[in-house]
């Protein structure tokens, strides 16, 4: 039955590969949205305003939530998730002209997000590890992500040219050619990422929270690699006669990978959020760890006041909770006391020299 108007709501019963994709990428929208708030509100919590790895971060996910859109579109017009004949006896079939079109766009919003997201990430790590020996691989990251990133825009134009529509069947190479080309490079650039973050966390002191966490970050570093791999394997078995379907199963693992790409960048700045949420303090780093970073230690010619920001507020260092009993005694009683850092680090060109002031303890 034809309709001009595209594949009807009824009907998506016969389109369960369609519906699929929209509850699964629907679930990992919600988990991508709640952790990027996160992030925000861990920052307000610090008192710090939004960095520009932030605003990369909320720019990667209005790109994910277009893509969204953009993928139920994909389903309810152009009845992707079903055979390219099934579409055509359900739908109309001028609405196939607008499924290219469609794919493009979705393709553009994805390949931007990721690289809005491995930027974020780079620039986390130039801001949260000065290093000499993080910086320049830093850089040079950054430099092939953006790269990649235009070669990619301007291949993607290039295969879904408009006077190509109409004889999609005939680039098929060109095709397969740029989803293993974006795939690969994701694959290559992820796992440049992983490596550097293991090469920058190999000497930090750590709470036990934040080995868990971290460890959840390099499970889902790896299963974006993994998914990424798989979703190479069927792009290499893509057929341009059954795009309609073919390209779902692509789009629903590449929706996978954007969300655990948001959830893995996020997951590292939550620990006020965190705090705030399980009322705990063991997401906060471990005065040992700041006293005696290597990091902080290396940067010469600077004076650096540990656990004060760079706008001068106190970061809180050791919390201490109130028994209840006493909170029941004393009606004014606060539920903890926050103690402060004072220490500071006094460092010149060939010294560096450590000075505690003084701390009083009860």
């Amino acid at each position: 039955m034809a309709s001009s108007t595209g594949i009807q709501v009824p009907e998506l019963a016969h389109n369960s590969l369609g519906v699929a994709d929209i509850a699964v990428q629907t679930v990992f929208l919600v988990l991508g949205l709640v952790a990027v708030c996160l992030r925000v509100w861990s920052r307000h919590l610090r008192l710090d305003s939004l960095q520009f790895n932030d605003w990369l971060i909320v720019a990667a996910m209005v790109l994910v939530t277009g893509r969204y859109f953009l993928e139920i579109f994909l389903v309810l017009l152009c009845g992707a998730g079903l055979h390219t004949s099934e579409s055509i006896q359900l739908g109309s079939s001028t609405n196939m002209h607008y499924l290219i079109q469609l794919i493009c766009t979705s393709d553009l919003l994805r390949i931007t997000a990721v690289c809005l997201i491995q930027v974020a990430v780079l620039h986390h790590f130039l801001q949260r590890y000065p290093r000499f020996f993080v910086r320049w691989p830093i850089h040079l990251q950054l430099c092939l992500c953006i790269a990649l990133w235009m070669a990619s825009l301007v291949a993607t134009a290039i295969v879904y040219a408009p006077h190509k529509l109409a004889y999609l069947d005939r680039h098929r190479s060109e095709l397969q050619m740029l989803l293993m080309g974006t795939s690969i490079t994701e694959v290559i650039l992820n796992g440049f990422v992983v490596a550097s973050s293991i090469l920058i966390l190999r000497n930090a002191v750590l709470t036990t929270a934040q080995e868990i966490v971290v460890a959840c970050i390099y499970v889902l570093a790896s299963s974006m690699i993994i998914i990424s791999a798989i979703r190479i394997k069927i792009g290499l078995d893509i057929n341009p006669q059954d795009l309609t379907f073919d390209y779902t199963r692509i789009s629903l693992l590449s929706t996978v990978v954007l969300a655990l790409g948001l959830l893995s960048s996020c997951l590292p700045l939550l620990s006020p959020a965190a705090g705030r949420i399980f009322q705990t303090t063991a997401f906060s780093p471990p005065l040992d760890a700041v006293a005696t970073s290597p990091i902080l230690l290396e940067n010469r010619e600077t004076t650096i006041v540990l656990g004060l920001p760079a706008d001068g507020r106190p970061t809180p260092m050791v919390t201490i909770t109130m028994p209840p009993l006493t909170k029941c005694l004393s009606e004014r009683a606060r539920d903890h006391i926050t103690i402060t850092s004072d220490w500071e680090i006094r460092s010149a060109r060939n010294s560096a020299r450590i000075e505690r002031l003084s701390m009083r303890r009860g």
